[in-house]
């Protein structure tokens, strides 16, 4: 008796070990197919936003635009995020 519950038991793992790599798998996957329409949503953004962004920049005469995640520390007046995502909702409710 002893030892077929020792087989059921291992037979029971063995199993458990093979829903975790189907799992396993499948989370893979769906990260992948996420990363892959993340991607496809923020290319499809910024080519709404860099024409937005460069028409900024030329009338405000701005010479270089710089990701904000990149600086360290900069005045306050340099910011333009707050007026480029106002010209992208005006640009988005007028379409």
């Amino acid at each position: 008796m002893k030892r077929t519950l020792d087989e059921t038991m291992e037979k029971r793992v063995e199993e458990l070990e093979m829903e975790r790599a189907v799992a396993e798998n499948r989370m893979a996957q769906l990260t992948d197919e996420f990363n892959k329409f993340k991607n496809k949503e923020i290319a499809a953004l910024m080519q709404l936003i860099n024409p937005i962004i460069s028409d900024y920049v030329e009338k405000n005469s701005i010479n270089l635009v710089i990701d904000k995640n990149n600086i360290l520390i900069g005045k306050k007046s340099y910011d333009i995020t707050q007026d480029i995502l106002e010209l992208v909702n005006k640009k988005l409710n007028n379409d």
